[in-house]
C-alpha cells in the first residue's frame, strides 16, 4: 500500500487527516475497507491522452467549438464536434465531451460492451443506476450535465493515432455509432433516461478489446468530479504494473500528459498534486513520489486483478 494507507494503519484516521486532506483520507479508508470491487476499463488509448477537463472555445469563424487535439507517448486524439438531432427533429452542434462525466459514461459503456463481447450496449435503467454507484445524482443541473455529455460523445467525429517508427494507424470511427440519445418526455420519478441499446464505433470497440485498460469501479465512484483525477488514476493504472524498474517523469512532461491549458508550470502543480494524492488514495497499490524533479514512478501491482476482465463472445 501507499504511504497514505500505512499512515492510516499505523497511526488512525485522525492522524492522517492532520497531513491530508481529509476527503483523500476518507476515499482511502473506504477502499481499505471494501469487501469487494467490480472491474471497470477504458481504452489504452485514453490512458495517454484524455478528453478536455472543460468547455472549449468557440471558433469565430464556424461559430461551432474548437476541435480537440491531445497528443501522448507515441498516440494522437482528435475529436471533432458534429451534429445531433432530437426528438422534435432539430439539428444542433454539439461540442467536443468534457469533464468528469463525460469520462464516467464513456467507461460506462467500455465496461459493459467488453462484459458482454458486443458492441451494443443494453441501457435502460442498468446505466442510470451505475451513475447512481459513481455518486452522481439524477436531478436539476447534474441530469443537464449528463444529457449534454451524452449527446456530445454519441455525435463527435473521433480519431486515435498510433505511430510506431513509420506507420500509424488511425480509428477514425465514432464512440458511439447508434443510441445514446435521451427521452425527452423524461420522468425523473423514472429510471429510464436513453434509448434502450447504444452501439458503439466498430474500430473504437475493436481496439479496446485488444488494449484495456483494468479499473476499479469503486476507485472510480471518489473522483465523480475530478476529471484530472481520472485521468491519473487511469495513466497509473496502464503504467504501474507495466514497469521493469522504476522510471522518473519531470514535471514538464507531467504537464504536457495533463496539464494541456495551463501556460504556468507553478499553476499546473498546484491543480495536479490534490489530484494525483487523490488518485493513489483509491489505487491501493500505486507506489510513487512527488519530488521536485516531478513524479518516480515503481513497479507496481495493478489496481484490480487483470484477469477479472471478462469476455463472453455472443454467438
Amino acid at each position: 500500500m501507499g504511504q497514505i494507507h500505512d499512515l492510516i494503519e499505523q497511526e488512525g484516521r485522525e492522524t492522517a487527516k492532520l497531513l491530508y486532506d481529509p476527503s483523500v483520507v476518507d476515499a482511502a479508508i473506504s477502499m481499505m475497507t471494501a469487501e469487494q470491487e467490480r472491474m471497470g476499463v477504458t481504452y489504452s488509448g485514453f490512458a495517454l491522452t484524455g478528453l478536455p477537463h472543460t468547455r472549449l472555445p468557440t471558433d469565430q469563424t464556424t461559430g461551432h467549438e474548437t476541435t480537440w487535439c491531445k497528443t501522448g507517448h507515441g498516440v494522437k486524439l482528435m475529436i471533432m464536434p458534429g451534429p445531433s438531432t432530437d426528438a422534435q427533429g432539430t439539428t444542433t452542434m454539439m461540442g467536443v465531451p468534457f469533464g468528469p462525466i463525460a469520462r464516467l459514461i464513456l467507461i460506462y459503456l467500455q465496461s459493459e460492451a467488453l462484459r458482454t463481447g458486443s458492441r451494443e450496449v443494453e441501457l435502460g435503467s442498468s446505466m442510470y443506476a451505475w451513475l447512481n454507484k459513481m455518486n452522481i445524482s439524477r436531478g436539476g443541473k447534474t441530469y443537464k450535465s449528463v444529457k449534454e455529455q451524452a449527446r456530445r460523445i454519441a455525435s463527435c467525429h473521433v480519431t486515435f493515432t498510433w505511430y510506431d517508427g513509420q506507420k500509424s494507424v488511425s480509428d477514425k470511427s465514432g464512440f458511439v455509432q447508434r443510441g445514446l440519445l435521451f427521452d425527452e418526455a423524461y420522468d425523473p420519478r423514472q429510471p429510464r433516461l436513453w434509448d434502450d441499446t447504444v452501439v458503439l464505433g466498430e474500430m473504437f470497440f475493436d481496439e479496446l478489446t485488444r488494449h484495456p485498460v483494468p479499473l476499479s469501479e469503486e476507485a472510480l465512484s471518489h473522483l465523480t468530479n475530478k476529471s484530472m483525477a481520472i485521468d491519473a488514476y487511469i495513466w497509473l493504472a496502464y503504467r504501474l504494473h507495466a514497469l521493469s524498474k522504476p522510471v522518473n517523469v519531470s514535471w514538464k512532461a507531467l504537464q504536457q500528459q495533463f496539464g494541456q491549458g495551463y501556460a504556468r508550470l507553478q499553476d499546473f502543480r498546484r491543480k495536479f498534486e490534490p489530484a494525483v494524492k487523490m488518485a493513489t488514495a483509491v489505487y491501493l497499490d500505486a507506489n510513487i513520489e512527488l519530488t521536485d524533479y516531478g513524479m518516480r514512478l515503481y513497479p507496481s501491482r495493478p489496481p484490480i486483478a487483470k484477469r477479472q476482465v471478462l469476455v463472453q463472445k455472443t454467438s
